[in-house]
């Protein structure tokens, strides 16, 4: 083999090199980005708590901040359900984190899981977990 051939094959282990490290620091970052999507849903979805229960101690008296403040709470589910069905999240931490709380408000507000729901990536994920007849 002469030195064409040698610095040839050198030069395309390098390259080669050079895409498995690129490959590994871009998982890496796709990791980072997860993250921080969890973070932002897990903001999201406390926000709302907050907002719900604030709205909810006065119970009856402003029917429909309250009726807006559980929209916005079931949309803050639906919206963290959508990443998750987009695989925009860590799925097995994902389910850890909010497994008992999407059964939960899937069963408290069960008429807004109904036919023609707006909160289908909610119902979705639900059926996907509980629904053992699937």
């Amino acid at each position: 083999m002469d030195n064409l051939g040698i610095a040839t094959i050198i030069i395309s282990l390098v390259a080669l090199l050079i895409s498995v490290i690129s490959l590994f620091f871009s998982q890496k970052y796709n990791l980072l980005v997860m993250g921080q999507v969890e973070m932002q849903i897990r903001k999201q979805i406390n926000y709302s708590r907050r907002n719900f229960e604030q709205i909810a101690i006065a119970n009856g008296m402003f029917k429909e901040t309250l009726d807006s403040a559980i929209e916005e709470y079931l949309n803050s589910y639906n919206e963290a359900c959508q990443k998750y069905i987009d695989k925009k999240v860590d799925r097995k931490r994902f389910r850890k984190s909010y497994e008992v709380e999407i059964r939960n408000i899937v069963k408290n507000y069960h008429s807004k899981y109904g036919a023609g729901s707006e909160y289908n990536a909610t119902k979705k994920v639900h059926d996907d977990w509980f629904n053992l007849e699937k």
